[in-house]
């Protein structure tokens, strides 16, 4: 792994620049090796804290965005990704049963991944949904998002509406950015020319995925874990959309916390 080879930025830099270097082939990421468990696989990064809850006897690995693109990226279906998952946990677990959690957006590639080891008669003993927006979920405009926002801050007091205020701009220009991005490399898109592997280009390949994707009924049983605090980016829906496509039933736990320290 270059992060543990190149400890400091600057030698990361030194590496990723340096001729001949590739992104891994496989997606799989090692969080925990050890225990006796079966392993379990999280879609995407951000479940360090979740990990060391899960005692030491539970192996769990995450799946990288980064295993799935050479030196070019092209745009991919979410089908796809999934499938390239499947592919990268067989190389550690070759049946199932399997167990699969994916936090927001990535939920959603969990959700396709494991519909699709059903289909391939595997069992799938877990899919774990943290605060995910489903299928039928209905999102908020921009605009309508930021009025909901200053109807927030005055209710509150100068100081503490400021805050709110400095807190929510960082969501608000990454909606703006990804929008550019969108509107200058559309044509790139549309002729699926490749573009340079960079973080930015591989995270808009995976959302205009993500966008284009057409969710199938999920034959067994999803567990959907909640967030308290409601996000008033969505309007409001007890299974945040997921109503109906899970053929097993959705088990919904609701949990204290907001969507990003669930």
């Amino acid at each position: 792994n270059a992060v543990f080879k190149a400890p400091t930025v600057e030698r990361l830099a030194v590496i990723i620049r340096g001729n001949g270097w590739l992104p891994p082939s496989n997606c799989l990421v090692e969080m925990r090796a050890r225990g006796s468990k079966p392993p379990l696989f999280l879609v995407h990064d951000g479940y360090s804290s979740l990990v060391k809850y899960l005692g030491d006897g539970q192996p769990v690995y995450s799946l990288s965005l980064l295993g799935l693109f050479g030196k070019q990226v092209v745009s991919m279906r979410l089908e796809d990704i999934a499938a390239s998952y499947i592919e990268s946990i067989r190389t550690l677990q070759p049946t199932g049963p399997y167990y699969i959690g994916g936090h927001s957006a990535a939920g959603v590639v969990a959700f396709e991944t494991a519909r699709q080891l059903h289909m391939k008669g595997e069992s799938v003993a877990l899919l774990a949904l943290f605060d995910t927006q489903g299928p039928q979920s209905k999102a908020l405009p921009i605009a309508d998002k930021i009025r909901a926002y200053f109807t927030i801050m005055r209710r509150m007091e100068l100081r503490d509406g400021f805050r709110y205020a400095l807190a929510k701009l960082p969501a608000l220009k990454e909606e703006v950015v990804r929008s550019c991005w969108r509107l200058i490399h559309w044509p790139s898109l549309r002729a699926n020319v490749p573009l340079a592997p960079t973080l930015r280009n591989i995270k808009m390949i995976y959302l205009k995925a993500l966008r284009e994707y057409r969710p199938q009924v999920y034959p067994g049983r999803a567990v959907l874990f909640r967030a308290q605090d409601r996000s008033i980016a969505f309007e409001t829906d007890s299974q945040l959309g997921w109503s109906g496509m899970a053929a097993g039933g959705v088990t919904v736990h609701e949990v204290a916390g907001n969507h990003f320290n669930l």
